[in-house]
């Protein structure tokens, strides 16, 4: 009775941190997407806000009086400084590469000239809830992600050592352990206790996988 309980609580994705982590077997899942023009950004006063497919909010600065290191040591959890030179094409593509290296954006972007050009990293309609908002002097642009389509299958890599599984839909789960170990759990479903830091794509079928912090 008691795992019964923890299976019905553990579905809020509230649930100490929980986050998606990936669906297995889905082959028709659209990337999303969106492009925002930058260019009036690229100041010392520029700001670029980030809405992740959770939710999650992260703000960058924009900062050309530092290092690259400094800027990194000032930066803390959801405030981000990037320290930019060069060319407006030069600090467009710093911007991209940052925004690029934080795992918990979920996204990739690139850019022409000063277009910020961003795909999700997974495919699935929640790719649609992604938003990056452009902030200068003047103005803010902003551009949420559109054409995801299908159940999403969120990237396999975990941001952090998970205490458990959820899974949402009946499947096989294979996941590596603490100690490195790789195991399979056939036709699994609800929650699954242990200490894991990763779930392999290959050889799993379950869908709606959340990680339990």
């Amino acid at each position: 009775m008691k795992l019964e309980n923890n299976q019905s609580y553990i579905t809020n994705l509230q649930f100490s941190g929980a986050q998606p982590i990936g669906s297995g077997s889905l082959n028709s899942a659209v990337i999303a997407g969106a492009s925002i023009q930058i260019s009036g950004s690229l100041t010392a006063t520029g700001s670029f806000k980030v809405t992740n497919p959770f939710g999650r909010v992260y703000n960058y600065f924009l900062t050309a009086s530092v290092s690259s290191s400094n800027a990194a040591s000032q930066s803390t959890g959801s405030t981000q400084y990037i320290a930019v030179s060069g060319s407006s094409t030069q600090k467009a593509q710093i911007i991209a590469s940052t925004l690029t290296a934080n795992n918990d954006l979920f996204l990739s972007a690139s850019v022409s000239t000063t277009l910020l050009v961003a795909s999700a990293s997974f495919g699935g309609v929640d790719g649609n809830s992604i938003i990056i908002s452009a902030a200068s002097a003047s103005s803010t642009l902003t551009s949420q992600f559109t054409g995801g389509s299908g159940a999403s299958n969120f990237p396999y890599a975990m941001p952090f050592m998970a205490q458990g599984l959820y899974i949402g839909m009946i499947g096989n789960v294979k996941a590596t352990t603490i100690d490195g170990s790789i195991v399979t759990f056939v036709s699994a479903s609800g929650f699954i206790p242990g200490l894991f830091t990763g779930i392999t794509q290959a050889g799993t079928t379950a869908l709606s996988i959340v990680a339990l912090k």
